[in-house]
């Protein structure tokens, strides 16, 4: 189902931090109100947990050039990316919480971002329109995630085919994405409206 993109936030710059660590920050939202930013990584400090992590971004890497290989057959070209890391960034509101017009602007007391590190250094604040799988799968490694194909379309003719996996909650519409590069560059593209494909 493509998404139209009607919205686009300003880039701003990752913050470091450890890859094995869970981060939480305030930060202020467009209102003032402030927030606290929870992002949960896959990666993890046990070796076990670690081996788990790496093999699942394989799997997904492995996905991703499959399907780039499929479109290919027909006709099609798409260029799949290498993805590093993905995580869930949730924002919860810390103040202001009896504001109804606060909430009602952020869908909500709590909004979930997907986040996608990726091997490259493309700019993605050129993404004009995504594209995310109708029928998302069950994820092998982990069957209590689900996978789906994401792509990236920006003016020029070949389009960025990227892996995700996420856990199913009714908070994640998958409507709002974070891409990060590889110089920590992040754009945030928030999908204000959904038209299934003819």
């Amino acid at each position: 189902k493509p998404l139209d993109k009607k919205k686009k936030k300003k880039r701003i710059q990752a913050q470091p931090k450890s890859p094995s660590t869970p981060s939480a920050s305030a930060m202020l939202g467009p209102d003032d109100t402030e927030y606290e930013q929870v992002t949960v990584e896959l990666d993890a400090d046990t070796a076990a947990a670690y081996q788990d992590a790496s093999a699942l971004l394989q799997w997904m890497n492995d996905q991703v050039s499959a399907e780039a290989a499929k479109i290919s057959e027909r006709g099609t070209r798409v260029l799949p990316m290498v993805v590093q890391r993905i995580s869930l960034e949730r924002k919860k509101r810390t103040a202001d919480a009896g504001s109804p017009l606060a909430a009602a602007a952020h869908g909500g007391e709590e909004e979930l971002t997907n986040v996608i590190t990726i091997d490259t250094n493309f700019d993605f604040e050129l993404i004009r329109q995504l594209v995310v799988s109708a029928e998302p799968q069950r994820c092998e490694p982990k069957p209590e995630l689900m996978y789906v194909n994401v792509a990236c379309f920006t003016e020029k003719p070949l389009p960025l085919l990227l892996p995700f996996v996420y856990k199913p909650e009714p908070a994640n519409r998958l409507d709002r994405w974070c891409f990060i590069n590889a110089t920590g560059a992040r754009a945030l593209h928030v999908v204000e409206s959904f038209t299934a494909l003819q």
